[in-house]
C-alpha cells in the first residue's frame, strides 16, 4: 500500500478536504496529518478521534494496515498450509 493509498488519505480527498483545512477543522497540525499520510505514523486515539470527527468516520477507520486480509477470510497461514500447533 502507498502512501496516497493511507485510509485518512483517501477519506480526506473524497470529502474535498487539504491536509491544511483537515488540521484546522481538526484542532491539529498539518504536519501531524501529513505524518500520518506520508510517513505511516500512528496517530494517538485522541488524534484519530479529532479527525474521525471532520472526516464523519469512526478512527479506527483510519488505521494503515500494510497487510490485506484474506479475501475468504480465512487465516492466511491456514491458506499457506501451515499448521499450527502440530507435532
Amino acid at each position: 500500500m502507498t502512501t496516497e493509498d493511507h485510509p485518512l488519505a483517501i477519506l480526506r480527498r473524497a470529502r474535498g478536504l487539504s491536509r491544511e483545512r483537515l488540521a484546522q477543522r481538526a484542532g491539529v497540525s498539518a504536519r501531524t496529518v501529513y505524518g500520518i499520510e506520508r510517513e505511516g505514523h500512528e496517530p494517538r486515539r485522541a488524534t484519530a478521534s479529532m479527525l474521525a470527527a471532520v472526516l464523519g468516520c469512526e478512527p479506527d477507520d483510519l488505521a494503515h494496515n500494510d497487510v490485506a486480509p484474506a479475501a475468504n477470510g480465512r487465516d492466511e497461514k491456514e491458506d499457506a498450509g501451515v499448521v499450527q500447533g502440530g507435532t
